[in-house]
């Protein structure tokens, strides 16, 4: 009898989410992407204050951890490189699905401050430690 050998996917781990840093289109500030496959987050980092702002994050799917391995890529890059916080806010456009969102940065040790101003939900904060 002939033995197959069916291997499972390989998943994806930290090291294999990417870091990249860029200039801006007018030069000026640092940008930031952490990608992993098809999905992103993509980031500010304002050096004189070294403070991270997240602005976007795309994933390909949901609830596969593709998210939280690129959170944990750009905690860990924040935390190699001195940054003292990540930032960011949830927007109105997410309103559909904030408890989600809500459960995925407080996992990650973010704070969440409920904040309704025009598009914005609420902000959020990471402190590096």
């Amino acid at each position: 009898m002939k033995m197959v050998n069916n291997l499972l996917p390989q998943k994806d781990t930290i090291q294999d989410a990417a870091v990249h840093l860029y200039k801006d289109h007018n030069d000026v500030s640092y940008m930031c992407k952490i990608s992993l496959g098809h999905s992103f987050i993509n980031c500010i980092i304002q050096e004189e204050d070294k403070i991270i702002e997240i602005i976007d994050i795309q994933c390909e799917t949901i609830n596969d951890g593709i998210g939280s391995l690129m959170m944990e890529k750009l905690i860990s890059y924040a935390s190699e490189n001195n940054y003292c916080k990540i930032v960011g806010w949830l927007s109105i456009v997410d309103e559909e699905h904030i408890d989600r969102l809500r459960h995925f940065y407080m996992k990650h040790g973010f704070t969440i401050k409920t904040e309704y101003d025009g598009m914005k939900l609420a902000d959020i904060e990471l402190l590096i430690t």
